[in-house]
């Protein structure tokens, strides 16, 4: 007797766990006529079908020796819901309802004349992926299917491409993928309540369309426009739009089908100003080829989006680095830095996450007259560096005095005009202890057109009688952004200026009276 090769296979899914059940001939049979359903996608994605009748005759079989027949590949799939199995589905046909209850097992069977097996996995919001073939068991609340994957392997892979879509349950019918790839969602909330499967000879062209089987909450993409430049390319969510030491002047974002109603909205503002208006996906916030810089940012999400997902996003200021994480419309950025943002992140996470509760949010958005600025001055090599949470921010030049105090102290005074020593005038005094203080370099009165010249072309060499003398600009940044009792430690050090380095002074021509930083200086024509 001619012997015959068949591959039976059963494969069983519930509630994304798969099962696999080879099923032997029995080892002894009467005379008999069976018939074997045949159906395979043909090229141009319909069906075709046959039924075909076989005779086994009686055969004594031995451990050397079975006889097994089957001469065409049945295949046929079925899904489970709250309400039980449904009836199998022939290949390309819906199993499960458009309408009804979402899946929360999978069952398919296939036999086969060729070697080679049909595997598959399903995934589900609550636990994740399943493993490929390795359980056959199924307990109550491992959740509702939200996306699949199969596979061919061997000969069946040769021979045929496994094609599969899902309908979910707000989104409706999702595009066709094939051999592996995923099809449905991921922490979208959305669930799979129909499936169709269809095996397709290789080379053959898909049942459907294939642009879009699976949709996943990071589907958002973002870019940067430089300063004076060009936008740089869409990155991924959480990845990095912008470059180190060049300011960001414009953004764009784009949302890709998450199936789910609602839309994003942005926009930038200027340190210490008013925020740009909101606009859409898209749509550029700032613009292109500007020197404008931008210090701040808002995201927000609307409609549906905004009820099952929150939007993070952070920003890399120039010279500070990464803020914490802001969300749904905070403020992320700073007032009173000085500095612009030259990077910036974004990302969607699942409304209480536990994911997102990793997410720092620690000065997300950092403001003046923050409480926890910690001023440095290294009076050997006149630095000032100003730390905030410990690290270091701002660097000023400075011109300490052989008497200026070491130790450890907390600003009690500030005032606008500070009447001095040897007659003379400062602006913007904060007080250290005693009779030294942060303030300007010296002017003869109290005129910002006053400036004693030779003085402020001291700066970066000691020279005070015992204060910490700074240039306009950086004597202002102290007075209005330090509160006061903002600790203040003076210490000497030949080496090292601070972990920022010491800017370079300024110097200006000896006619000059007045202070190039000073922003309240109206120039002469």
């Amino acid at each position: 007797m001619r012997r015959l090769k068949l591959v039976l296979c059963s494969f069983a899914l519930v509630a994304g766990l798969t099962f696999l059940g080879p099923q032997d001939a029995s080892a002894k049979k009467k005379n008999e006529t069976t018939t074997t359903d045949v159906e395979v996608a043909t090229e141009d994605g319909s069906t075709e079908a046959t039924t075909e009748a076989t005779t086994e005759a009686t055969t004594e079989a031995t451990t050397e020796e079975t006889t097994e027949k089957a001469t065409k590949l049945t295949f046929k799939y079925r899904v489970k819901t709250a309400d039980g199995y449904t009836k199998y589905s022939k290949t390309g046909k819906i199993a499960g309802s458009e309408t009804g209850a979402n899946l929360t097992a999978i069952d398919m069977y296939m036999a086969s004349p060729l070697e080679g097996e049909l595997l598959f996995a399903t995934y589900t919001d609550a636990n994740g992926w399943t493993e490929y073939g390795t359980h056959s068991s199924y307990t109550a609340g491992e959740g509702e299917i939200a996306a699949i994957k199969m596979y061919l392997t061997e000969e069946l892979k040769k021979k045929y491409d496994i094609y599969y879509c899902v309908h979910i349950t707000n989104g409706g019918w999702l595009d066709w993928t094939k051999n592996g790839v995923i099809a449905g969602t991921k922490d979208l909330n959305q669930k799979i309540n129909a499936i169709k499967v269809s095996l397709v000879e290789k080379g053959k062209k898909a049942p459907g369309d294939t642009k879009t089987a699976s949709l996943t909450a990071d589907r958002i993409t973002y870019r940067a426009c430089r300063r004076s430049k060009t936008f740089m390319g869409y990155v991924k969510s959480g990845k990095t739009a912008g470059k180190d030491n060049v300011s960001i002047t414009a953004v764009t974002m784009k949302l890709a089908d998450t199936r789910i109603d609602g839309k994003i909205s942005y926009r930038l503002a200027k340190e210490n100003g008013e925020f740009d208006d909101w606009v859409a996906a898209g749509k550029n916030a700032g613009k292109e080829k500007d020197s404008t810089r931008y210090s701040k940012m808002q995201i927000k999400l609307e409609g549906a989006l905004a009820e099952v997902y929150d939007i993070y996003y952070r920003v890399k200021i120039d010279n500070y680095g990464w803020q914490g994480w802001a969300k749904n419309g905070e403020t992320a950025g700073q007032d009173g830095l000085e500095y612009s943002i030259v990077a910036y992140q974004a990302k969607f996470m699942r409304k209480n996450s536990d994911k997102s509760a990793k997410l720092s949010t620690a000065h997300a958005y950092i403001k003046s007259n923050q409480e926890t600025y910690v001023i440095k001055v290294n009076k050997t090599l006149n630095c000032v560096t100003v730390y905030l949470d410990n690290k270091p921010i701002k660097a000023f030049v400075c011109s300490a005095g052989k008497a200026t105090p070491t130790g450890t102290f907390y600003t009690p005074y500030k005032g606008r005009w500070q009447h001095m020593i040897h007659d003379v005038w400062a602006q913007w005094a904060t007080q250290i202890s005693g009779n030294y203080l942060f303030h300007s370099v010296p002017y003869n009165e109290p005129n910002n057109r006053a400036l004693r010249t030779s003085s402020y072309n001291k700066l970066g060499s000691t020279a005070s009688a015992g204060c910490v003398r700074l240039c306009a600009h950086d004597a202002k940044w102290i007075y209005d952004n330090c509160k006061l009792k903002t600790k203040v430690i003076i210490y000497t050090n030949s080496k090292t200026p601070g972990p920022l380095g010491k800017p370079k002074p300024i110097r200006i021509p000896a006619n000059q009276t007045w202070d190039p930083t000073d922003p309240t200086v109206t120039k002469k024509k």
